[in-house]
């Protein structure tokens, strides 16, 4: 494609409405303009680039969204938190405007379009299309100030992020226009060309533009080339690939056999993991986190129950250190953050409940010792009228049950042996959930035929209007030192670990008749954390 730049076109901030403002999950303030659209809207651009004037241009009928300022200048913030910006303004322009996701495209450029990219591929909006500018995928040199006074300590973080959503391109299913700078440098250019082949997403086109040094929007037959991008999406939505039966087929498959399948014993990649799980071995003879998943298999509740109390214990000084290593790995860093997502997004829901004038019965159908429930705020776990933990391990029972009784819980807590994926049982719990929790379980079973069983019964369960909350892995930076040097708890088996995707985890809540209200993401993006309510029939 031959691009011609327009010499009159400047980068000047776009006039028309004041700017409106909701507020960040941080306290940041976030500025945006809105631009009705001219006559009946057929869409709603959501653009992260002050030249949002001109890249609107042949899409009069759409509404124009732009997002001047992401957080509040100098106010330290983490990429995760510019990222979740997006699904806080998206949340708030569905309330305040009618605004749903389904119209929307997003465009950006830069670390703008990086950002629209983790956005999509960690929160899994169903967006009708993305069109991303020479996405940074490799961010050096001075940030815009536009990401605060503080932003040049954000490039490990950015890197971070772009590394990941990177290597995982495929979990991106929206329609993606991608345009690349045949300018820039060889790098950069080939980093973006791998991502545009990884999509996981049907509709797909890129572009080459020479940018020279100007912005790629800022070139007139760049924009005619969204508009056309735009309303392709618009006239032929892609069909939602059913992700239903991803357990069976694609990259996350390919990636958990590959992990499952054994290494030649006298290879470079078979002594190196030897080595490793010897390493553990001797390792868990002083700590005692490592023993405990020697012992108990390290996905096992007994395992999550000591990672939440993060207190380093082991055979002296020595054991000490290797116990304080084995528990900031990332992975325990995520879990321990987890928690805390968990639970905030129950006080939430226990909240909605209490404003909502319903019954406030809370079911955890995989509790392990239920320290995060029985952990909440006295406030919120004040609120709920029952709460039953069940569990199909009788020491996690047990210990749940000492939990209740240090807490003087016994009035309104109990805790039940019980299966997750039996889906009768879960049917029967009387009196119905209007609060359901699945955290930590589903991530470990790779096939979808039990997890749709499970929710299947927590459907049946819930009543119209109740709330589910769901935690899912769709990442993991650890994965292959997991699958090759730790037991799960499943008879002292490999731990190998089937990532899904947030959009096919969303898919099988959707199946079972709830839909999504909210999310929660760790910065290292490996565990999510999601509200979602019981549809009515």
């Amino acid at each position: 494609m031959s691009v011609a730049f327009d010499p009159d076109y400047a980068l000047q901030p776009m006039r028309g409405p004041a700017p409106r403002r909701c507020e960040a999950h941080d306290g940041a303030t976030l500025e945006f303009r809105h631009w009705p659209a001219e006559g009946p809207r057929r869409g709603v651009l959501l653009v992260l680039h002050e030249a949002a004037a001109a890249t609107a241009e042949g899409l009069e009928d759409y509404d124009v969204v732009l997002l001047d300022r992401q957080g509040m200048r100098g106010r330290k913030r983490e990429t995760a938190d510019f990222i979740r910006d997006l699904q806080t303004l998206t949340q708030h322009l569905a309330r305040t405007d009618g605004i749903a996701a389904e119209e929307t495209v997003v465009i950006g450029e830069e670390i703008g379009a990086l950002l629209a990219a983790a956005w999509v591929h960690d929160y899994a909006p169903p967006l009708r299309a993305l069109i991303l500018a020479a996405p940074a995928f490799a961010p050096r040199g001075a940030l815009p100030a536009a990401l605060g006074g503080y932003a040049s300590e954000l490039q490990a973080d950015l890197r971070e992020t772009a590394a990941r959503i990177h290597a995982d391109a495929a979990a991106i299913r929206v329609p993606t226009q991608l345009l690349i700078d045949t300018e820039a440098p060889a790098g950069a250019r080939t980093r973006q060309h791998r991502f545009y082949c990884a999509l996981g997403t049907g509709t797909k086109e890129r572009r080459l533009v020479p940018a020279r040094r100007r912005p790629l929007l800022a070139a007139e037959a760049v924009r005619a080339e969204i508009a056309r991008f735009v309303e392709t999406a618009a006239a032929r939505p892609e069909p939602r690939t059913p992700l239903i039966e991803a357990d069976r087929y694609g990259p996350a498959r390919e990636e958990a056999d590959r992990l499952a399948s054994p290494l030649p014993a006298a290879s470079l990649d078979g002594l190196r993991w030897a080595a490793a799980r010897a390493g553990v071995a001797i390792g868990s003879r002083l700590s005692a986190g490592m023993r405990l998943g020697r012992k108990a298999g390290f996905d096992s509740g007994a395992v999550l129950d000591y990672v939440y109390r993060d207190r380093a214990t082991g055979l002296g000084p020595l054991g000490r250190v290797i116990d304080r290593t084995f528990l900031d790995a990332i992975g325990w860093r995520g879990i321990r953050q987890r928690r805390r997502h968990l639970e905030a997004m129950l006080a939430d829901a226990l909240l909605r409940l209490a404003d909502e004038g319903r019954p406030r019965h809370v079911l955890d159908i995989a509790a392990g010792h239920g320290r995060y429930v029985l952990g909440m705020p006295a406030e919120a776990l004040a609120l709920a009228d029952s709460v039953l933990l069940r569990d199909y391990c009788p020491d996690n029972v047990a210990a749940g049950r000492r939990l209740i009784a240090e807490a003087g819980l016994e009035d309104r807590a109990r805790f039940d042996e019980g299966d997750a994926f039996d889906a009768e049982s879960l049917a029967a719990i009387a009196p119905g959930p209007t609060l359901a929790i699945v955290s930590g379980l589903y991530e470990l079973y790779d096939a979808n035929a039990p997890i749709r069983a499970s929710l299947g019964g927590l459907a049946r369960a819930v009543p119209p209007g109740g709330y589910l909350v769901y935690t899912n892995q769709p990442w993991h930076p650890q994965l292959e030192f997991i699958a090759r040097a730790l037991r799960s708890h499943r008879g002292g088996a490999a731990w190998v670990m089937r990532r899904r995707s947030q959009a096919e985890m969303d898919a099988l809540v959707a199946e079972a008749g709830f839909e999504k209200l909210d999310q929660r993401i760790d910065r290292w993006g490996i565990f999510t954390v999601s509200l979602a309510r019981r549809r009515t029939a």
